[in-house]
């Protein structure tokens, strides 16, 4: 197909140096030459074509061939097809580019998120800082400085390494150590709170128990002295239990015997081939134990009747190797039979009678309803505090059939009085 080209003016309109400069910068010396020659230059030098220093003896061009020369190619065409190479090499040059612009912005960005999310945070933990409070004007304050020397002897201070730890575990390399320090503290205590040896003997240390008192004595006497403040510490946690200690020390001492000055005495064992204080188990009852397995199951009842359930055990094969014994399950009591009693709970008022009620297997009971009665017989309800409808209550006892003067209706002697008929209670 024959591709319609724009005319020199148009291009040299649209795309001028600009295009010429583009397609140096990606080496097509085809245009350049092209663009020199529709220029009016030579492709060699800078002299123009045809002009005043033009040889005499050169042939003006005139676009046709000489002879014994190849035809010369059309300047416009040269520039046509240098110029859609060039557009083919800048697009894939600008989309190249534009990604890399792309990646770069995005870095940056990511970059500046990262800084500026360290410095909230840097100045959010500056500001939580005594220096960071006492500044009160929103900048990072400088962090403190500490000389290298005075850091490193800071961080030797406290107690030991072996303090804190259980007794039996403190590593073998700082046992020896432990000791020392411990027989120190010992003596302390001794001579500070005049201790005989009735409490601590000179063997002490010959003694677990007693070394685990004393041990664990010296972690509480540390740890209420380490604050380094007044405190009620001292008082109310290492006295009153450095006298239980004492106490207890000197139960064991008198146990073993060691305190009369005749040395240490080993305890005897009170079981023949075992050592004193080992533990004469049943191995076989102990394996029976500690092997079991134990497991919980809600099993519901059943609506009517028994229900029996019962466990059994697999091997790793999926063979029965155990049964459990039944146990039987009975449908739940669904019949009530509550019981309701009054009693009276106080009579301190004037005109009024607290009376507390009690109702036994209440389960069904929904709502209790109170009545009152002036005979016991025919009953009207009453809410707690209401006074009683059926008029002001009547004295205890009441008389019948008495005369005005006294004596019986019927005159009878000594029948004056009649006999008092109690008034039905609550």
């Amino acid at each position: 197909m024959n591709q319609k080209h724009p005319s020199p003016e148009e291009n040299l309109n649209q795309k001028g140096t600009t295009e010429v400069a583009s397609a140096a910068s990606d080496g097509d010396q085809s245009l350049l030459l092209a663009w020199d020659e529709l220029a009016g230059h030579s492709a060699d030098d800078d002299t123009p074509v045809g002009g005043a220093d033009q040889h005499e003896d050169e042939p003006e061009e005139t676009g046709e061939p000489t002879a014994g020369q190849p035809a010369r190619e059309d300047p416009w065409e040269a520039i046509t097809a240098a110029h859609g190479r060039a557009e083919d090499v800048d697009d894939q040059t600008r989309q190249a580019r534009l990604a890399e612009v792309r990646d770069a912005r995005e870095q940056r960005q990511r970059r500046w998120a990262e800084l500026r999310a360290n410095r909230a945070a840097a100045t959010s933990e500056a500001a939580s800082t005594p220096a960071g409070e006492a500044s009160g004007n929103g900048t990072t304050p400088l962090a403190p400085y500490k000389d290298p020397r005075v850091a490193a002897e800071a961080e030797k201070e406290g107690p030991p390494e072996w303090l804190g730890n259980r007794w039996r575990e403190i590593p073998v390399e700082q046992q020896p150590e432990a000791w020392i320090g411990l027989r120190r503290w010992v003596d302390w205590l001794v001579r500070e709170y005049r201790l005989d040896v009735q409490i601590v003997p000179p063997c002490w240390y010959r003694h677990p128990d007693i070394t685990a008192e004393l041990w664990a004595a010296m972690n509480m006497e540390y740890k209420v002295w380490a604050e380094g403040a007044p405190s009620l510490s001292p008082m109310m946690m290492w006295h009153p239990n450095l006298q239980q200690m004492i106490v207890r020390l000197r139960e064991m001492v008198g146990r073993f015997g060691c305190a009369g000055g005749s040395g240490h005495k080993e305890p005897k064992s009170l079981t023949p081939g075992l050592e004193p204080f080992e533990i004469a188990y049943d191995e076989e009852d102990w394996r029976r134990i500690a092997l079991g397995r134990r497991e919980v199951l809600s099993v519901p009842r059943p609506e009517e009747g028994r229900r029996y359930t019962r466990a059994v055990g697999f091997d790793a094969h999926g063979e029965q190797i155990v049964s459990s014994n039944l146990v039987g399950s009975a449908a739940p009591v669904t019949r009530w039979t509550p019981e309701a009693r009054l009693r009276y709970g106080s009579v301190a008022g004037a005109e009024d009678s607290e009376i507390w009620l009690e109702i036994s297997d209440a389960k069904g009971v929904e709502t209790v309803m109170w009545e009152s009665s002036p005979d016991g017989e025919s009953w009207t309800p009453l809410e707690p505090g209401q006074p009683d409808q059926d008029g002001p209550d009547e004295p205890e006892t009441e008389t019948e059939n008495v005369a005005d003067d006294g004596e019986s209706p019927e005159g009878d002697e000594g029948q004056g009085a009649a006999e008092a008929v109690p008034k039905p209670s609550i």
